[in-house]
């Protein structure tokens, strides 16, 4: 299974990822401008934000702009910032984990199998151009293209409006990992977006059997274990007094089978790279296709954005994928709202929802930075036990693109808080724990 994206994007990119110096706090800096005008064409390159020509200096005489900090009406687009981040590094010869030479013959190492202990590494920190996700737009367009690894161009459900210069489709010939690859007229910038979870696929082959494979493995507390096992992990009676027990390496080994998303969504990256080395990628997806972004963002210390992700913490830790103590310096950035119950990690048991149709969806915690729209709190929404809130388009336009902080008080400030605010990240509760009734050996 192969992913089908052989043709090259645009142009030779430009713009290469920095090594750190010393960089405070976040800057903003950039902003892709977007036509939102039906069918419009994208003028989508890195603006610099100190050009007097970029759209966050529009000129006084422009007719269609009302302030100045921002783009001009009619405009909305991805902001994006500079920050700092830790990537992991072979203690031995100072070499990144992940780079392989070979791109199409790649094949996970004994000593990627195996992951890496603190004592093999130490980290890195690096400076990288990734989204503002304190910004209103840039989450919501990003939700967008999530929202569009679910489609094709001329579908219902395809989002017109934020398409970068050219998108390339992939996987949509094979019964597997599927999406977009999105890239900006000078291809500096290369946005990958990952399709979620689907029982029917509509155009294209049908995905629906892998799909509730890999969550089954990726996800479950071993491999899954309602209807049927995917992978023989599971020892009964191994350890007394302990009701279920499971081999981690067989997992883990299990992970990089060839019906495997992960190794899958590292042969795409490192093919996208051997085409565009200079670009700076950012990855984005929802449900399932927002944890393989996740454990892809980690695995190479790229700048990632999911949304209504399936909780990733158990599956990191299941790969052995080294994670920065401190979420700041984490690359990942998970959106959600407390209404969903797979993003929530509620969806679990055989008799919910997911565990009527198969899944099982064991995972709790998330890593990383965490924006969570407290839609039951605040709003006063149930729970959904089922999963009309989970899907990309209800969240879109019920939740991502709603009034979220208008009329409270910014403690940090003192003021009120912009409209156009997103909740401020946060981490995971340090209480939450997975698979509590297991044993792992």
């Amino acid at each position: 299974m192969k992913p089908s994206l052989i043709v090259p994007l645009i142009l030779p990119l430009a713009v290469a990822q920095t090594q750190v110096q010393s960089v405070a706090q976040a800057e903003r800096i950039d902003v892709f401008p977007v036509q939102t005008h039906h069918r419009s064409r994208v003028q989508a390159s890195i603006w610099d934000s100190s050009s007097p020509e970029s759209p966050l200096h529009p000129s006084s005489s422009s007719s269609n702009s009302t302030h100045s900090d921002g783009p001009p009406v009619g405009y909305t687009g991805l902001k994006a910032v500079r920050k700092k981040i830790l990537t992991a590094r072979k203690r031995t010869d100072r070499s990144t984990l992940f780079d392989q030479a070979s791109i199409a013959d790649w094949e996970p190492t004994d000593e990627w199998r195996d992951g890496y202990s603190r004592k093999d590494i130490e980290w890195e920190e690096v400076e990288v151009i990734g989204p503002d996700v304190s910004d209103l737009d840039t989450v919501v367009n990003l939700a967008r293209m999530a929202n569009d690894a679910y489609a094709l161009p001329g579908d219902a459900r395809w989002a017109e409006l934020e398409r970068f210069n050219l998108t390339v489709p992939f996987g949509w010939e094979d019964g597997g990992m599927r999406g977009h690859v999105f890239a900006d007229e000078t291809n500096s910038t290369v946005i990958v977006s990952f399709k979620g979870t689907t029982i029917d696929s509509g155009r294209g082959k049908s995905t629906a059997r892998l799909d509730r494979l890999n969550d089954n493995k990726l996800f479950s507390c071993c491999c899954g274990g309602l209807s049927k096992e995917q992978c023989g992990c599971e020892k009964r009676g191994v350890l007394p007094g302990k009701k279920r027990t499971c081999l981690s390496m067989c997992v883990r080994t299990g992970l990089y089978d060839s019906e495997s998303y992960y190794p899958e969504a590292i042969k795409l990256y490192l093919s996208l790279l051997s085409l565009y080395p200079s670009a700076q990628f950012w990855l984005t997806g929802h449900s399932l296709g927002g944890s393989l972004a996740s454990l892809l963002g980690l695995t190479f210390g790229l700048p990632t954005v999911t949304f209504e992700a399936v909780p990733d913490r158990l599956s990191v830790q299941r790969l052995g994928l080294p994670v920065p103590a401190d979420r700041r310096f984490n690359p990942v950035t998970h959106v959600w709202h407390t209404g969903d119950v797979i993003a929530t990690g509620n969806c679990r048991g055989p008799f919910s929802v997911c565990g009527r149709a198969g899944y099982s969806i064991d995972s709790v915690c998330h890593q990383g930075n965490l924006i969570i729209y407290r839609t039951v709190e605040k709003w006063g929404w149930p729970l959904d036990r089922t999963t009309r809130s989970h899907t990309i388009q209800y969240a879109i336009d019920n939740v991502y693109s709603k009034p979220w902080n208008q009329g409270e008080t910014d403690d940090r400030k003192g003021r009120e808080r912009d409209w156009t605010d997103v909740p401020v990240a946060e981490g995971e509760d340090e209480s939450c724990e997975d698979c509590t009734g297991w044993t792992y050996i």
